[in-house]
């Protein structure tokens, strides 16, 4: 019998907002992150929720490629037309709720150490929050990288 200071992630669904995208899971999310217990499942389902609120926002003005039916949802598009948008979708929110979930722990201590290590997730965080553009970049049909924004940068 081995001892675990961390709890198994329990499993909760999050309703999704808005019924054309899909609903998300703290366990997948927890899997996908690699979050182990020490992360409540409340703390998580607010990051998300919260995630889910802001990427929603950014897709409303989704103008996809090919038509959409009345009642098709994001995994319907999928289907019908060969993309994999809830794949971009999901990854963008569970980047940007790891990138929220980063920035609240790290300054859980205050002591100079703890300044020391949260000065270390800067980068880390930046690079969720890069992630997260970037899905919401592929998902907006900005795939190619000399026609969307995208900018590559030779540092000298």
């Amino acid at each position: 019998m081995g001892f675990s200071a961390t709890s198994p992630v329990i499993d909760t669904n999050v309703k999704n907002l808005h019924p054309f995208f899909p609903d998300l899971s703290t366990k997948e999310f927890a899997d996908a992150s690699r979050l182990d217990g020490s992360v409540t499942p409340e703390r998580m389902k607010q990051a998300l929720l919260f995630s889910m609120a802001e990427i929603n926002r950014e897709l409303k003005i989704v103008k996809f490629p090919l038509p959409i039916l009345p009642a098709m949802t994001l995994a319907d598009y999928d289907l019908a037309y060969l993309t994999n948008n809830v794949f971009l979708y999901k990854t963008a929110i569970w980047n940007e709720a790891r990138a929220k979930l980063t920035e609240h722990y790290r300054d859980f201590d205050s002591t100079s150490d703890s300044t020391k290590r949260g000065d270390l997730l800067t980068p880390q965080i930046d690079a969720y929050r890069r992630d997260v553009r970037h899905a919401i970049n592929l998902i907006l049909g900005n795939d190619d990288p000399d026609d969307s924004g995208f900018m590559v940068v030779e540092l000298i």
